[in-house]
């Protein structure tokens, strides 16, 4: 059973990346001309606690471009957070907080050609973290992937997350063992 839900992850996550990069690029081919630097997104984020009787409601928010941390933001209280991320690049955001299990955000800044002349596209979210003890009792095999991936999706004319690999994420990762 454990390898069936681990076939079925890797097969989504393989499906998932390979068509990102596949539309990374036809979009790379289409935009050259444009440099790099052009500000694309900016990306807000706003943590709640599962954990309703916790009083530290600090915690850390990092965007990693190309598995290097560019920026972070320590976040009190009920604030949220912002990055702004470059078109046509790969990011992560990473957050933290003491006992409770980091969460991890994946996105994609790949936009048609059509959208790079206007203003940066907004996108934002709200995520719980789940304490460390439930956290551990949960699919080690898909503990390690993101539990969102973020793109620019036309149907929606903008930035969205892919709601079916969520969905599958999210299924598998409360699957017993």
């Amino acid at each position: 059973m454990k390898s069936i839900y681990k076939l079925t992850v890797m097969a989504t996550c393989t499906l998932l990346f390979t068509s990102l990069n596949l539309l990374s690029q036809s979009v790379d081919s289409t935009a050259n001309e444009y440099s790099d630097s052009l500000l694309c997104l900016e990306i807000n984020g706003k943590i709640t606690n599962k954990d309703k009787g916790n009083t530290n409601n600090t915690y850390k928010a990092v965007l990693i471009h190309y598995n290097t941390p560019v920026d972070s933001a320590i976040v009190k209280g009920n604030r949220s957070f912002t990055f702004s991320l470059m078109k046509d690049a790969y990011y992560a955001i990473k957050i933290y907080k003491a006992g409770y299990a980091p969460k991890l955000i994946s996105i994609s800044t790949c936009v048609p050609k059509e959208e790079l002349d206007k203003d940066p596209l907004q996108f934002h979210f709200k995520t719980q973290l789940i304490p460390e003890q439930e956290f551990n009792n949960l699919n080690e095999e898909v503990k390690d992937f993101p539990i969102a991936v973020v793109l620019f999706l036309k149907s929606k004319k903008g930035f969205s997350y892919n709601e079916k690999y969520t969905y599958n994420i999210k299924r598998t990762l409360y699957t017993k063992k």
